[in-house]
């Protein structure tokens, strides 16, 4: 019943105890109060461990949007090589779905840019899908022509802004690749992302 900030400075004392604060997950995991659930999540951003990733990810789908939100958030976060991002991108919570999707920006794999594909043209998540489209782009160059040629051949509308959207943020690259054998490719895309208004010089 106390205030988040009285809250936190219990969870700040009991992180005191180091490592041994995880030996009192399994006297906690059955409590059902907002404070006991609060303060395991914030032992799960703290000391990572499978079981306590089990748990918070059974909160995600909590009533209560604090605690929902509150896990989800660590998950992206903490968990982000080991959590299903996939169920989470369909969520019926508008937060969550853009959370777990531009958390996928940091994890730059096949997998990744897949499943961003994938969901483009979801346009509750669109701002996130560009953010973390451009970041995988920016850690992994080698993942540019995939989404340029995606681009290309994308039909779904959502998708295609999406997408041109995410490469008139390389538009000097392009220019450059005017001079290569995908001259023509390059050409409908930069009239594109023109046409769009995503850049001014």
């Amino acid at each position: 019943g106390e205030p988040l900030r009285f809250q936190k400075r219990i969870w700040g004392l009991l992180s005191d105890l180091g490592d041994e604060i995880v030996g009192l997950v399994p006297l906690f995991k059955q409590r059902t109060e907002k404070e006991i659930r609060l303060l395991l999540i914030h032992i799960a951003r703290c000391y990572p461990t499978t079981e306590l990733q089990e748990y918070i990810e059974t909160l995600v789908d909590s009533k209560d949007l604090d605690i929902a939100h509150s896990a989800i958030r660590v998950l992206s976060t903490v968990y982000v090589g080991s959590m299903d991002h996939e169920q989470y991108m369909i969520h019926n919570d508008f937060l969550i779905r853009n959370l777990v999707t531009e958390s996928l920006g940091r994890l730059p794999t096949d997998r990744s840019l897949n499943l961003l594909l994938k969901y483009s043209d979801d346009h509750v998540i669109r701002k996130s899908t560009i953010l973390a489209l451009t970041a995988i782009i920016r850690t992994q160059p080698r993942y540019f022509s995939k989404v340029m040629n995606q681009c290309i051949k994308e039909e779904r509308p959502v998708a295609h802004a999406v997408l041109v959207d995410v490469l008139s943020h390389f538009v000097d690259y392009l220019m450059e690749k005017l001079l290569s054998p995908d001259a023509e490719m390059i050409e409908c895309i930069l009239y594109e992302i023109i046409q769009q208004g995503r850049i001014k010089e």
